[in-house]
C-alpha cells in the first residue's frame, strides 16, 4: 500500500508538478533511456518471470516445505562440503561465461590474466566481495573460500567487472556510474 502510494504521487508530482510527460519518462532521464526501452525491458521481464518463479517451485519441493518463506531462497540444497580451487573456479567461471557469448569469456579472463582481480584471504581486506571501477579498468576484491558459494559470488562480482568494461568502451569517465 505504502509503495503504490509513494509511485502515485511520484507520478503526479511529474505530471502536475514537473511538467514531464509521465513518471517513466522523468525517472528514465537519468539513465539517457527512453521509456519505450523501459517499457520493452518490463515485458520481457514479465515475460519471462515465471522462470524465476518455476525455480522457487522446484526448490520449495526439493527442500520438504510446504510453504517457502524469503529465506528459504538462500537455503544449500545439498549438505555437500566438496572443496572447489580457486583454479576449479575459475575454470567454471570461464566456461559459464563462455556458454553465454565468448566476447565475455575473453573479457572476464582478462581480470584473471592481468590480475585484476585479487582473491587472497586475510591482510587488510573486508569479508565479501567487491568489484570497484577505476579509470582504465575495474578491480574486484574477493576473499575466496574453496566452495560453491564462492564461485557464485566470483561469477556475480565479474558480471559487474564485464560490465564495467563495456561502459568503459562506450560511456565517458563521469557517465560510468551503474544505476
Amino acid at each position: 500500500y505504502v509503495y503504490a502510494q509513494v509511485a502515485a504521487s511520484f507520478e503526479q508530482d511529474s505530471r502536475e508538478v514537473r511538467g514531464y510527460e509521465s513518471g517513466l519518462f522523468r525517472a528514465s532521464m537519468g539513465d539517457e533511456v527512453t521509456p519505450e526501452h523501459i517499457t520493452a525491458m518490463v515485458e520481457v521481464t514479465k515475460k519471462n518471470a515465471h522462470t524465476y518463479q518455476d525455480y522457487f517451485v522446484w526448490k520449495r519441493e526439493q527442500l520438504g516445505l510446504d510453504v517457502m518463506m524469503p529465506y528459504d531462497t538462500s537455503a544449500p540444497l545439498t549438505e555437500s562440503k566438496e572443496e572447489i580451487s580457486f583454479e576449479e573456479a575459475r575454470d567454471m567461471v570461464l566456461g559459464c561465461f563462455g556458454a553465454f557469448d565468448a566476447q565475455m569469456r575473453e573479457m572476464a579472463n582478462e581480470f584473471f590474466e592481468k590480475k585484476w582481480i585479487d582473491a587472497r584471504e586475510g591482510g587488510n581486506k573486508y569479508a565479501g566481495a567487491y568489484s570497484w571501477s577505476m579509470e582504465k579498468h575495474p578491480y574486484i576484491l574477493l576473499n575466496y573460500q574453496p566452495n560453491l558459494q564462492q564461485v557464485f559470488t566470483m561469477i556475480h562480482e565479474l558480471g559487474h567487472g564485464v560490465h564495467s568494461l563495456l561502459t568503459n568502451q562506450k560511456q565517458p569517465y563521469l557517465m560510468r556510474n551503474h544505476s
